[in-house]
């Protein structure tokens, strides 16, 4: 049922963490219960991108630093699996599909760090990798040259991390779909039709 307000004008549909009173960048990212709509989960996935993009930016900053706090981007698997999770509840589906999407996104970086490792690392990964199991180059050679090496690709394998994950983002949002209806994860989003 469409409804229009008294002056007649109509407006835009408030999106689901407008709606909801009770909902907050907490409940968003760590609360799998509930539905995300798809405009709101491709939000929430633009902000982890940048919050991941801030780590990778901070290792071109001070590559001794980053290599010291990078194990803080592993607090973003899980706000991350949320999000899926609640997408996936919005779809209709269980959050445990969500797997699907983690598979396409390794099978994505390691083509990307294949090619970054091809393009601007001189294929030198495997190379180091070789001499390191055979042990026929020094030790500290093969740090100095494995840290020359991963600074060399540090640039292109952010960017390439961030167009993996843009990528996975909207093939998800996109392949997932929307209930319209009230489903066991939660109510339906407001109906864009109906007016107050």
């Amino acid at each position: 049922m469409i409804r229009k307000k008294t002056n007649g004008a109509r407006h835009r549909q408030p999106s689901s963490i407008q709606v909801r009173k009770a909902c907050t960048l907490t409940d968003i990212f760590f609360n799998p219960q509930g539905r995300l709509v798809p405009a709101d989960f491709l939000w929430a996935g633009y902000v982890l991108i940048l919050i991941g993009a801030g780590f990778q930016i901070l290792g071109l900053v001070s590559f001794d630093l980053a290599q010291k706090i990078n194990w803080l981007s592993y607090a973003l698997i899980y706000p991350w699996t949320v999000i899926w999770i609640k997408r996936l509840h919005e779809g209709g589906k269980p959050g445990i599909m969500f797997l699907s999407y983690v598979l396409l996104y390794f099978i994505l970086s390691t083509l990307g760090f294949l090619l970054v490792d091809r393009v601007f690392g001189h294929g030198q990964f495997m190379t180091l990798i070789q001499a390191t199991m055979e042990q026929t180059v020094p030790e500290t050679e093969i740090e100095t040259r494995l840290m020359a090496w991963a600074k060399s690709i540090m640039l292109p394998m952010a960017i390439s991390s961030i167009l993996v994950s843009l990528v996975v983002l909207h093939i998800g949002n996109i392949t997932i779909g929307q209930d319209p209806n009230d489903n066991r994860w939660g109510p339906a989003p407001p109906n864009p039709d109906v007016f107050d």
